[in-house]
C-alpha cells in the first residue's frame, strides 16, 4: 500500500510538473511571440523613415542639379551678348524715372521707409547686390506695391520686380540672380 500511495504521490507530482512546464511555456512563447512582433513592427518602421529620408535625399540631389543646370545656362546666356535680351532685362529710363517718381512722394516714400525697417540689411549685404550676382537666401525681398507694378512694362514671370533695402531689384525666380538695379 505504502508503494501504492508513493505512485499516486508521484504520479500527481508529475502531472503537476507538467502542467506548469506547459503554462511556462505557453507564457514564454506569447512573451517570445510579442517581442518578435514589436521587433518586425520596429523594422518596418525604421525602413520607412529610412526610404523617407533617403526620398528626401534623393529630391534634393535632384533641385540640386535643376539649380547647378540653369545657373550653366545663365552663365552662357550671359556669355552671349545679344542686344534684344539686354533690352528685356534691365529698366528702361522710363522705368526707373516712374519708379522714382514714385517713392519720392510723401505717401509712397512712408511706405519704402516703413518696407526698409520691416527688412532691414547690413552695409555687407548691401555691398554683395550687384548686377549678376545672386541675392542671398537671409536676405528677405518684399515684392513692389501693386500700383507701382502695374506702371511698369510686363515682365515675363520667370522674372520679378522686389525692394531691397532701398534698392528695386529686377531678379530671376528660381535662381534669385540679379538682372538689374534701381538704387533709391
Amino acid at each position: 500500500m505504502n508503494s501504492f500511495i508513493a505512485k499516486i504521490v508521484l504520479l500527481v507530482f508529475l502531472v503537476i510538473q507538467a502542467g506548469c512546464d506547459i503554462t511556462f511555456k505557453k507564457k514564454y512563447n506569447r512573451g517570445e511571440e510579442f517581442n518578435k512582433e514589436k521587433t518586425e513592427q520596429r523594422a518596418k518602421s525604421v525602413k520607412k523613415v529610412t526610404a523617407e529620408k533617403i526620398s528626401a535625399v534623393k529630391e534634393f540631389q535632384v533641385e540640386e542639379k535643376f539649380v547647378e543646370e540653369e545657373i550653366k545656362e545663365e552663365e552662357l546666356s550671359a556669355s552671349k551678348e545679344n542686344i534684344k535680351e539686354k533690352s528685356h532685362i534691365t529698366f528702361t529710363d522710363l522705368e526707373k524715372e516712374i519708379i522714382r517718381a514714385y517713392f519720392n512722394d510723401r505717401a509712397n516714400n512712408r511706405i519704402l521707409h516703413y518696407s526698409i525697417k520691416r527688412s532691414p540689411i547690413s552695409k555687407k549685404q548691401n555691398e554683395k547686390l550687384r548686377v549678376s550676382n545672386y541675392i542671398p537666401g537671409e536676405i528677405q525681398i518684399v515684392p513692389l506695391p501693386i500700383r507701382l507694378d502695374n506702371k511698369l512694362n510686363q515682365i515675363p514671370l520667370s522674372l520679378l520686380r522686389v525692394q531691397v533695402g532701398k534698392n528695386i531689384i529686377l531678379m530671376k525666380v528660381n535662381s534669385r540672380k540679379i538682372l538689374d538695379i534701381v538704387k533709391l
